[in-house]
């Protein structure tokens, strides 16, 4: 015999509330488990178990639920009202969360990397200040990759301005011209790739 889910009337202070976005993000209770599932992330990407990691994940569950007073994982349903999720969907969730984390730190590592693959292609002069005569710069995400985007000085410059707040730049190999194209302070670019 199951049990029909009880509706949850109101929301402690340590309740998780589970959901896409960014709605219930700063509450009280999701606050604190993103501080608590960030303390145990360098743990978990140190074990090779897949055992390891459960014990991890099920460790944080059990740390919300034993809070005072006692932390729920919520779902919201089309009704409007929340359920408990319950300790095998909470686990899941926790674990997603961690390896998310875990590959975003991964991504930041490798982005701080120096740029060295910036590379000007029918340059006839190395100088940075004779953009005129750099035809293309070569942008690619990995080396020797087919359909690597390139684009004209001007292009570029133009693309750079309008992304400098967002973008990150990946190239290929190293060139003194690198500079002169980095000066509007952009770290890294995604540029779109050529047809």
């Amino acid at each position: 015999m199951t049990s029909t889910p009880q509706k949850i009337m109101m929301i402690r202070v340590n309740d998780i509330i589970c959901g896409n976005g960014k709605t219930y993000r700063k509450t009280p209770g999701n606050e604190m488990y993103h501080i608590l599932v960030r303390t145990f992330v360098d743990e978990y990407a140190r074990q090779a178990s897949r055992i390891g990691k459960t014990l991890i994940t099920k460790s944080i569950v059990e740390a919300i639920r034993m809070a005072q007073p006692p932390g729920r994982f919520l779902k919201k349903e089309k009704d409007g009202f929340f359920y408990e999720i319950g300790d095998s969907k909470a686990w899941v969730k926790t674990g997603q969360l961690l390896r998310d984390i875990v590959l975003a730190n991964k991504r930041k590592k490798v982005n701080k990397k120096p740029l060295e693959h910036l590379a000007v292609i029918n340059s006839k002069t190395t100088t940075p200040t004779t953009t005129a005569r750099q035809e293309y710069v070569s942008l690619m995400i990995s080396p020797l990759a087919p359909g690597a985007p390139v684009l004209s000085p001007v292009a570029f410059n133009g693309w750079c301005h309008a992304h400098r707040s967002t973008s990150t730049l990946h190239c290929l190999a190293s060139s003194v011209s690198c500079h002169n194209y980095l000066s509007n302070g952009i770290s890294s670019l995604d540029a779109p790739t050529r047809r």
